[in-house]
Formats: structure tokens, sequence, C-alpha cells
């Protein structure tokens, strides 16, 4: 069993960068239903917001990296977003079913294990941008729903019963390039959007 975390920087501002898929207006839709199910049966959750909900398709620069990311970013910026747009128009839309509601370390999350044209995206960018650090690539594709607000939210025989089964089909079409300014992404600027079309 993962050992359950209240996340320290929940609401922080910080300078990041990712390449994110956003949901549809009706995928949200479904999304917070989702949420107020889990929410009536475990309250003291920290819901994310339906303006922040996202999946990570790829991190460039982490947030515990504070400023120091800008900086990088700075020196790479043109290379990333080329190999970005290089990536998109080599990958065809593809759709994932999330599944599964999940309790992870530091947060409940919807995903899917089944997501082989997300991986193979994932691994595109990871040879394309030639990130620094880079230690591999999430092998699951998930958006968190909740964060434990407090330890008592985050009970290890309360959270057992959070697993439950759904379906949520979305089409990723198109990804973004964003710069989140306040953890995790409660603010972002969307720096590109990029189609995919291959």
């Amino acid at each position: 069993m993962p050992v359950y975390r209240v996340d320290p920087m929940w609401g922080q501002s910080c300078s990041a960068y990712h390449v994110q898929y956003r949901f549809a207006d009706a995928a949200l839709e479904q999304i917070s239903a989702i949420q107020d199910n889990i929410e009536q049966e475990f309250p003291g959750l920290r819901r994310v917001p339906l303006t922040a909900i996202h999946m990570t398709v790829l991190t460039l620069l982490h947030p515990e990296g504070g400023r120091e990311a800008d900086e990088v970013w700075g020196r790479h910026r043109a290379q990333w977003a080329d190999g970005v747009a290089n990536a998109s128009a080599s990958t065809a839309p593809f759709r994932l079913t999330l599944d599964t509601v999940a309790a992870f370390d530091a947060a409940i999350v919807l995903m899917t294990r089944q997501c082989g044209a997300l991986q193979a995206l994932r691994e595109m960018l990871v040879r394309k941008l030639s990130l620094p650090g880079t230690a591999g690539v999430p092998r699951i594709a998930h958006t968190s729903l909740f964060r434990y607000a407090d330890i008592a939210a985050a009970g290890e025989d309360r959270l057992r019963a959070v697993a439950r089964t759904e379906a949520l089909d979305v089409e990723v079409a198109d990804i973004l390039l964003v710069r989140e300014t306040r953890y995790p992404s409660l603010d972002i600027e969307m720096l590109r959007r990029f189609r995919l079309s291959g």
C-alpha cells in the first residue's frame, strides 16, 4: 500500500512547464459528477477545481525547480516548442477510456493503464526534446480529482474504499504547452496549442 501524504505545495506559486491535455466540457461534466459522488462519501478531501483538471502528457520542468525553471525554459523554448510541434504532426488523434478511480500517495485519480498511443507520444517527445534530468515517463494516463487536505483525510483504511470503476471516453486531438504558475495547475499560462495530425 502507498504511504499517503498531504501535498505541501497545494496553492503555492511556482514556475513549471508541461505538455498537457485539457478535457472538453462534456468530459468535465462527467468528471465533476464523479467528484461529487466521492466527496459525499469521503469528506475532508481537497477537490481539484474543473479549471485545473488536466492530464499530463509530459512534464518538461518540475514545480520543485523554482524560478530556475524559467531560465532553463528561456534557453530551450524554441527547440522544445519545435519538438512538440514535430511530435504532434507525427501523431494521429487517439482515444482513451479512463476507467478506474484509485487512491495514490498524494491524490485520488481517475486513470487507465491502457494508454499505448499516449505512451508512444510521450516517448517521442522525450526523444525529440532531450530534456535535462528526465528519468522516464509516466506509465498511466490519469487526471487528479482530489488531494488530501490533512492526515485524517489520507487514512489508509478510508482510502482503500475509494477504488471504483468508471468509464470516461475521451479523444485526444490536441495538446497544450503550458507554464504552471500555481500548483497543481490551479493557474496556468497557455503558451501554445498543437493539433495532432499524423
